[in-house]
């Protein structure tokens, strides 16, 4: 294992992973290997033990974990808008489907792309981000 990356802070465990201490709040954190890749499961460090592992003083590591949260929370609220908008009509006709992509992106579909493609990629990628949660 090569370090950690932040994803956010948490208040659904009471234990920090590291040393067993009861905690208000979790910093979530990512293992990393040797290459920098996400490895494993999301470890919950209290913030003092996630400074120790990052290397950083406490309120580096919580100010970087509460931006993290916002940066979740921000992308986790857009895949809902695309939910609401495009699962309605995933399994609808390539016109209704058109019809939607254009209204709700005010856009058109890429060169050498469908638009079934693209709902179905933007569906897949709003599912991703809420089903990596925290």
């Amino acid at each position: 294992m090569a370090g950690f990356t932040i994803k956010g802070i948490t208040d659904d465990t009471d234990t920090c992973e590291c040393c067993g201490t009861r905690i208000k709040r979790a910093v979530a954190l990512m293992p990393l290997d040797i290459d920098g890749n996400e490895d494993g499961d999301v470890v919950y460090y209290g913030s003092t033990c996630a400074g120790r592992a990052l290397g950083r003083k406490t309120a580096w590591v919580t100010g970087q974990a509460r931006a993290a949260q916002a940066k979740w929370e921000a992308d986790a609220e857009r895949a809902r808008e695309w939910l609401a908008a495009y699962e309605p009509v995933e399994f609808a006709g390539v016109r209704e489907q058109f019809r939607v992509f254009v209204r709700e992106r005010n856009n058109t579909v890429r060169a050498g792309d469908t638009v079934t493609a693209s709902v179905a990629r933007l569906l897949a990628h709003a599912r991703a981000i809420l089903a990596a949660g925290i």
